[in-house]
């Protein structure tokens, strides 16, 4: 008996269904694979995350579209449709399998962020205490500068008082002590630490 176009396109839309199953268990298994390789503990390319987000949205469109045949074939196609217990199942356990793996893969992408931001933290805060010891060191050094400055100061000031006393020292202001010449009208002092001069008058002149 030949198949009416109905039957033709019922068959097609299960022959739909099948290559779509038998495709995302194919998929599963690269989804998972590289989901595993997302590991806070160890490096890797960063383009896998873009591959990983779109590989589990093509999943979850291919088991959308697989729901939307099957519902169209029970409504519109029930007489050519056979409903697989099997299939339905390993389905729902590609969309359970793909969630758990996706919803790990995210949780791991926040740990390496929250690791990252407190890295970034750690090194920013290293570089404060390192700007504040610079600074601090800078202070130190400027205060130190000015105090030897203030000392050398003091002690060029103390230098130079000094050689003033020495120079004093050594050359002491010679006494003035006037010569008697003979023949002088001048006479020399008296014994009681007087003088007489000229007029007749003593004279404190010479201690």
């Amino acid at each position: 008996m030949e198949k009416t176009q109905t039957q033709k396109y019922a068959e097609s839309l299960e022959k739909t269904v099948r290559n779509h199953h038998t495709q995302l268990k194919k998929t599963l298994e690269d989804f998972q694979e590289m989901c595993r390789i997302v590991d806070p503990e160890r490096h890797f390319p960063q383009e896998i995350v873009v591959d990983i987000r779109e590989l589990y949205k093509a999943i979850q469109e291919k088991l959308k579209e697989i729901k939307s045949i099957e519902l169209l074939l029970q409504s519109k196609y029930r007489q050519y449709y056979h409903r697989d217990s099997l299939r339905d199942r390993e389905l729902g356990e590609i969309a359970f399998v793909a969630k758990n793996a996706y919803s790990k893969f995210e949780y791991i992408l926040l740990q390496i962020e929250a690791k990252r931001k407190m890295k970034r933290k750690e090194q920013l805060e290293k570089g404060k205490k390192r700007k504040s010891k610079r600074k601090r060191a800078r202070v130190s050094n400027w205060i130190e500068r000015k105090s030897r400055q203030s000392d050398g100061k003091v002690l060029e000031r103390q230098g130079a008082r000094r050689s003033e006393i020495d120079r004093g020292k050594g050359h002491p202001k010679p006494k003035v002590r006037r010569k008697f010449r003979e023949g002088s009208s001048e006479k020399p002092p008296s014994p009681e630490g007087g003088h007489r001069g000229l007029s007749g008058k003593v004279s404190d002149d010479y201690p």
